[in-house]
């Protein structure tokens, strides 16, 4: 063979090598050129403000990739006035003013935010008036509760008389003492009898059986029939045996109209059965207190409703008392009825409190049936834990009053959210029911032997609609936020947008910028580690 033919065959690199090397070389290069530019530019201890911000992340010690980050955040953030902060080549008078009035900034919109925080949390609501008026007829008809001043007829038991027997019995023994029937007819009657009367009779029992109590008061109370003489409802005459029951209050055995059932009233541990002196078998299924009568009520539902107002679509009653029955000892001179109210959560709370410093109950509280009845020798302890809780409460309120926002007290009886209140209005005159006897043939001999007191009691509404007025949000959750987003946007500038985006700086941007510092921090480690 020839000598070309030789030159032919020598062996020759693969083109992947060869193009492999190159790239190496670039790369080696570029290393070495940005590594030495950076340490031309940049020592240790320099502070270099020229130097990018890219560059001091990945390569700077620390601190300097620290306030690489935060310059990276001012330089890119939408809150207002960030991007002097951080800022290169200004001066550091300039960046103190825009500190200052970041900090005001920041001060003004925190205390303004507080301020409305303490209304949301301490005056949420309103009370206004509902935007149309509410005809009458759409709630019921109120609750009427009557109480006979005179809660014995001296004709059934002289409480007058047993009184002097026993108090003349404790000055001089040898005068009479009242009998069993009616030394327990006193003791009971004292329960709803002023108070002053039972101090001076020397009572020694401390408890009794609330059944006993209500029994008696039920016996010796006046008669229904000859107290309610006649009854008119929505200008129809009416059985007054059907329209009013008995109820049990503080005041005695009293007598309501549209009363709603006992499982309404009490909670079903409070129902004891004495309490249960009327079973009201009907029950509101028709109406609540908060949605009102259901749009299937018919006129005559029950709790029972007018259907206009005046005195002809309300109540009417003729009422009754006998002169010679009157008893002015036990109630005082004033004779007559009176309508009764007791708050529920009042009376609960009056309770517990008489329960605590008594060791028991007035027959008339609810109760179960592990709490003693307290007898006529606790009747002093239940008037004066009745003063101590008014006088705690009063007290209570007082410092309350100091404050904005109601603070709580023993009861803290709160309003409800939904409630209806009727204001009522008054107005009497002289009623010559003798004149009107006459004049109708009404006239009889008892009346005259006894000599009977009639009183007329109408009750109606005055107006067929009244102006609801409710209570609604003043500051919810809405305008809250709103509120607070507008005196962040007008101090600062800021949005959902900017807390969300310091959010993404401190978590998602701060681990991808170490974890690239980190990732060219250990190349440069292993490219120093080769050319040493």
């Amino acid at each position: 063979m020839e000598g070309n033919d030789v030159q032919k065959w020598e062996t020759r690199p693969s083109q992947n090598s060869v193009q492999a090397q190159p790239l190496q070389w670039k790369r080696a290069a570029l290393m070495t050129k940005t590594i030495t530019a950076f340490k031309e530019t940049i020592s240790i201890d320099s502070d270099n403000d020229d130097v990018d911000t890219k560059q001091q992340i990945k390569y700077g010690k620390p601190s300097q990739a620290a306030w690489a980050i935060l310059s990276e955040y001012c330089d890119h953030s939408t809150i207002h006035g960030m991007k002097y902060l951080g800022e290169h080549k200004r001066p550091w008078w300039e960046r103190i003013f825009w500190i200052i009035v970041f900090g005001v900034s920041i001060y003004t919109c925190a205390a303004l935010i507080m301020n409305i925080w303490y209304k949301w949390n301490y005056n949420p609501v309103i009370v206004s008036f509902a935007e149309k008026s509410t005809p009458v007829w759409e709630i019921p008809f109120p609750t009427v509760t009557i109480c006979p001043e005179n809660k014995a007829p001296q004709t059934i038991f002289n409480y007058t008389d047993a009184f002097w027997k026993l108090k003349d019995f404790h000055s001089n023994s040898t005068h009479e003492y009242p009998t069993n029937e009616e030394l327990a007819n006193f003791y009971v009657l004292s329960q709803v009898c002023d108070f002053h009367i039972i101090q001076r009779s020397k009572a020694d029992a401390d408890y009794a059986k609330g059944i006993d109590i209500i029994t008696r008061l039920s016996q010796i109370m006046p008669a229904f029939r000859e107290t309610f003489l006649r009854c008119k409802w929505r200008n129809s005459l009416q059985n007054c045996a059907n329209l009013f029951s008995k109820f049990i209050t503080d005041d005695g055995m009293c007598y309501s109209f549209n009363l709603l059932s006992l499982e309404e009233i009490y909670r079903q541990e409070s129902l004891l059965p004495e309490l249960m002196v009327h079973i009201e078998n009907r029950t509101a299924t028709d109406w609540n207190v908060e949605d009102g009568y259901s749009s299937a009520a018919q006129a005559s539902t029950h709790p029972k409703r007018v259907l206009g107002p005046g005195t002809k679509a309300g109540l009417e009653l003729l009422l009754n008392g006998y002169e010679k029955d009157f008893d002015d000892l036990c109630r005082g001179p004033i004779q007559g009825f009176k309508i009764y109210s007791q708050n529920n959560c009042e009376l609960e709370c009056l309770a517990n409190f008489t329960l605590t410093e008594c060791g028991c109950v007035k027959y008339s509280m609810p109760r179960n049936t592990t709490v003693p009845v307290c007898g006529p020798k606790k009747i002093s302890c239940l008037y004066e834990a009745e003063d101590k809780l008014a006088l705690k409460e009063f007290k209570q309120g007082v410092v309350a009053a100091t404050s904005s926002y109601r603070a709580a007290t023993t009861c803290n009886c709160l309003p409800a959210c939904t409630s209806i209140a009727y204001e009522a209005e008054i107005s009497q005159s002289d009623y010559d029911y003798k004149s009107l006897a006459e004049l109708n043939g009404e006239t009889n001999e008892k009346d005259k032997l006894y000599g009977a007191k009639k009183t007329r009691l109408s009750i109606f509404f005055k107006e067929a609609q009244f102006l609801t007025s409710k209570r609604s949000e003043l500051y919810g959750t809405t305008e809250f936020l709103a509120n607070c987003g507008g005196l962040l946007g007008l101090f600062m500038g800021v949005s959902t947008l900017s807390i969300v985006e310091i959010i993404y700086f401190c978590t998602v941007r701060l681990a991808t910028n170490l974890k690239m510092r980190h990732k060219k921090r250990k190349e440069l480690q292993n490219y120093e580690d080769k050319t040493a």
